[in-house]
């Protein structure tokens, strides 16, 4: 089987109120598979109005699964909320409509290839998406998640959400059992109530657990989610036998 790896990302977007904004990535694969990371502020909850592009794990067209665990605390008190959908391109642009019912709602869109094409999250996530694979804080440093894989070349994950912008979010650091890197510049804007998301990578060739990184930021609250996704399956080669006739 090929290890899952990241594609890329969007630019992220911002709703602040009225009408739905849309979040997209161009330049998708078809087939790849999506995670859309959102962010809320507390009082508010994230609707998802539309969607073109994408699919669910069941295969339904437009639209996406999720959001796991109905989202998971920022900060040591809940200054926020984030979550993650989980969906297949089916066009080379990706686009969900985000709206909120109270504060500002931030999210971003990724890219991967080479992940199961299993029909449920357990099929797709190792180990589920669940409380015990969340942290959140509040201070000047953000603690990874603990990620565990149980076969090879999965890719594990930890998406950020800090409640500001300008926080000076870079790579975890410390942490054993693999290498986190910051897969693509994180988004933050300091439009509406401030906001940062971040998503971290470690690529995991054997079955093993990553732990104890962190990163050192301005103080703020702060909320990790962590997993790894699971790679697609490949058919054994084919064996062919040959008969041999036995000459008198």
């Amino acid at each position: 089987m090929a290890a899952v790896g990241y594609v890329g990302a969007g630019n992220g977007a911002l709703w602040e109120s009225g009408a739905a904004v849309a979040v997209t990535k161009t330049s998708v694969t078809v087939g790849n598979f999506i995670i859309l990371h959102a962010y809320v502020d507390a009082g508010s909850t994230v609707n998802l109005s539309s969607h073109s592009g994408v699919e669910n794990l069941a295969g339904t067209a437009n639209a996406i699964t999720g959001p796991l665990d109905g989202g998971f605390q920022v900060g040591a008190t809940a200054l926020g909320a984030h979550g993650v959908y989980l969906g297949r391109a089916t066009g080379t642009t990706v686009s969900v409509s985000i709206a909120g019912s109270g504060p500002d709602v931030y999210a971003r869109i990724y890219e991967f290839s080479g992940v199961s094409r299993a029909s449920t999250e357990a099929g797709v996530v190792e180990n589920g998406v669940a409380t015990s694979a969340e942290a959140h804080g509040t201070g000047t440093s953000v603690a990874d998640v603990g990620v565990t894989t149980n076969g090879r070349d999965r890719l594990a994950l930890n998406f950020v959400a800090i409640n500001d912008d300008a926080t000076g979010l870079a790579a975890f650091a410390g942490e054993s059992g693999g290498d986190w890197t910051l897969a693509v510049a994180i988004y933050e804007t300091a439009t509406g109530t401030d906001a940062t998301l971040g998503l971290m990578i470690a690529t995991m060739s054997a079955a093993g657990t990553i732990n104890g990184g962190a990163d050192t930021i301005t103080s703020d609250g702060w909320g990790v989610i962590g997993f790894a996704l699971k790679p697609r399956e490949s058919f054994p080669a084919c064996l062919f036998l040959t008969s041999r006739r036995r000459v008198a």
